[in-house]
């Protein structure tokens, strides 16, 4: 009995720090899938470049000091982190935009296409061969995001009209943004060349804010609306601040630090389960129809599914950060 006990404590010690990880993943993902719904709030209320600049620029502090002791300081001498950064940048405003003419979770619903439209990708780009499951993949999704989008996919119709395909475009544009900093990566690991993730995430945030304040500056964005608003919006801007953006990708880093990057995107749609749920109760989005229920869940189950496919194969992860 005695000689099982080292055994049994350590099998104990490792399904603990298995489901702490795990939950640390799920953290990561809601934080991303509460960023649409925050942002597009925020966005009744305040000059939206400025916002995002001050949000990020409170983020920074906060995530230099905790991710201090992972941080190679020398990677911010290379101009292909700074590139990763530039797209993070793009990846940023073009949601931003898109946010601003559609749904939250509409926006979502585009950002999940992510993880199958990457090795489409890296096939042309990287002549990569496609895995297995990709075609039927994006067909099925491709039908679920319709369904939700048109409320009725036999009457294709948009709630919003014109605005909603000028804001799923620039979505689609930001999802473009982000694969290409995930095959760029791809193409960097392959040349045996890659970054600690706190360096990326704090290069990416730094230039973020930085774009953000531009931007803001150009636009002689106000600051009397902050001076404006009230409480319940101020907390609002506080849990975008600490959850979607420093929880998020600190989270993030530290749970694939811990588990296979693999099982960490394989939890990638509850993101739009986050995003569903929580912009119905705060921005009033409510999926209206079967059909939208329905795409939703075929969407999640179709992303679920391959992504957990490719972990088997052992296909490399597909990373997402909120920005």
């Amino acid at each position: 009995m005695s000689a099982r006990t080292p055994a049994l404590a350590t099998r104990d010690r490792t399904t603990t720090s298995a489901i702490s990880s795990i939950g640390l993943a799920m953290v990561a993902h809601s934080g991303f899938g509460l960023y649409v719904v925050f942002v597009k709030y925020l966005l009744g209320y305040l000059p939206s470049f400025r916002t995002l600049a001050l949000a990020f620029s409170l983020a920074l502090p906060v995530v230099l000091i905790v991710t201090y002791p992972g941080i190679a300081w020398r990677e911010f001498e290379r101009r292909e982190m700074w590139l990763l950064a530039a797209l993070a940048v793009g990846r940023s405003i073009t949601k931003l935009i898109g946010l601003q003419f559609t749904f939250a979770v509409y926006v979502q619903l585009v950002d999940m296409a992510v993880p199958l439209l990457t090795p489409l990708f890296a096939w042309l780009l990287l002549k990569e061969r496609m895995p297995s499951g990709t075609p039927p993949a994006i067909l099925l999704t491709t039908l679920g995001t319709l369904c939700v989008i048109t409320v009725n996919p036999l009457e294709m119709s948009l709630p919003n009209g014109s605005n909603d395909l000028i804001g799923i475009g620039f979505a689609f544009v930001s999802a473009i943004f982000m694969i290409l900093g995930v095959v760029y990566t791809r193409h960097l690991t392959t040349c045996a060349s890659r970054f600690r993730p706190a360096g990326l995430f704090v290069s990416q945030i730094s230039l973020v804010a930085v774009g953000y304040w531009v931007l803001a500056a150009v636009n002689h964005e106000p600051w009397q609306p902050f001076r404006e608003v009230g409480l319940s919006v101020w907390l609002v801007f506080g849990l975008f601040v600490v959850l979607s953006i420093v929880a998020a990708g600190i989270t993030q880093t530290v749970s694939i630090s811990r588990i296979k990057a693999t099982l960490f995107s394989a939890l990638l749609s509850w993101r739009l389960a986050v995003a569903a749920v929580i912009g119905w109760l705060l921005l009033g989005e409510a999926l209206s129809s079967g059909w939208q229920i329905a795409g939703v869940v075929l969407v999640m189950g179709t992303i679920s599914l391959y992504l957990l496919h490719q972990a088997r194969s052992g296909r490399s992860a597909i990373g997402q950060t909120p920005l």
